[in-house]
């Protein structure tokens, strides 16, 4: 089924655009600000997870840089062993 779209006539008498009442100016000062507050906590959350996320990456690299075995190092090597033959 098509949906009509709000003629114009409809959308003035319901206030149009000018009169539009958003939803932060019909909730309590209170409200808002007990949001505001989870937002920014939320934020700092995620901003830990990240920090904590590549923190683990790095171990991780670390870890493998560590345990690389011999042929591994002389792959990754620039050297040539034939220069210096």
């Amino acid at each position: 089924m098509k949906t009509k779209k709000p003629s114009a006539n409809r959308m003035e008498s319901f206030g149009g655009k000018e009169n539009k009442i958003e939803l932060r100016d019909r909730i309590h000062t209170d409200v808002l600000k007990q949001f505001q507050m989870k937002k920014a906590i939320w934020q700092e959350e995620a901003k830990k997870k990240e920090i904590e996320k590549r923190q683990a990456q790095m171990a991780k690299k670390k870890e493998q840089e560590k345990n690389k075995t011999f042929e591994e190092l002389l792959n990754e090597s620039p050297l040539n062993w034939r220069e210096f033959k």
